[in-house]
């Protein structure tokens, strides 16, 4: 009897024909160019000058699948998710992967500044120091990485989140230096605290320092930890 062939309608088949589709959906997708689905229609967006003629070929040529396909994945994602409801504080809280890598890396070499994120912003004008302080405390407020510390629990990691937190503000006046002397002192202790380590049990991860070069100008310093932050969420804190 002779060996059964494989058609292309069997599992195997089907299934590299939906990877390689998904690779081809993930390209385009990479060149930030959009495949849709309008009705029965495959609508396409994209940055002028990306969309190839031999791109637009291969899109026209597998457009009947990428129809099914987006139409199938569709249906699946049209059921209404349940909703997520946070756990609570008052236990354990583990770590996330990148936090026991950071944690670890910390026992490693204790008090490093390798993984500090700082960065700095000149402010000119009329300061409201007592507003700047409410700003940060209420960020703080909102956002439960900024009051949290890790603590050792039986030999393992867990987070501790403060229920609430008051975040100083360190104000150092310039003023009394000569005006040719300022912005180097402000060079210099930007630098010092870029390179000031945190303690992850007992410190608050954000530290802000304000430096007054003048009566109408600052400099804003901010420290965190890449256990609560990165260069993303600096970009988000301004």
């Amino acid at each position: 009897m002779p060996e059964p062939k494989i058609s292309s309608s069997s599992p195997n088949a089907r299934d590299s024909v939906t990877v390689e589709l998904v690779e081809f959906l993930s390209y385009l997708r990479s060149l930030d160019i959009n495949v849709f689905v309008e009705g029965d229609r495959l609508r396409c967006n994209a940055p002028e000058g990306i969309l190839t003629p031999e791109l637009r070929a291969e899109i026209s040529h597998k457009k009947a699948e990428i129809i099914s396909f987006l139409k199938a994945a569709n249906r699946t994602s049209s059921f209404t998710p349940a909703p997520i409801v946070p756990m609570g504080r008052d236990g354990n809280l583990s770590l996330s992967f990148a936090q026991q890598r950071l944690w670890f890396l910390d026992q490693l070499v204790p008090n490093n500044p390798f993984y500090n994120v700082p960065a700095a912003l000149r402010l000119t004008g009329s300061l409201n120091l007592r507003a700047l302080q409410q700003t940060f405390n209420e960020i703080v407020r909102r956002h439960e990485a900024l009051r949290t510390t890790l603590a050792v629990v039986s030999g393992q990691p867990v987070q501790r989140i403060a229920a609430a937190f008051h975040l100083p503000i360190n104000v150092v006046d310039l003023r009394n230096l000569p005006q040719e002397s300022r912005q180097t002192e402000a060079n210099r202790l930007t630098a010092e605290e870029a390179q000031r380590s945190f303690n992850l049990s007992n410190d608050l991860l954000l530290r802000v320092t304000l430096l007054q070069l003048d009566d109408a100008e600052y400099l804003l310093m901010l420290n965190m930890h890449h256990i609560v932050s990165d260069g993303w969420s600096i970009g988000v804190l301004i």
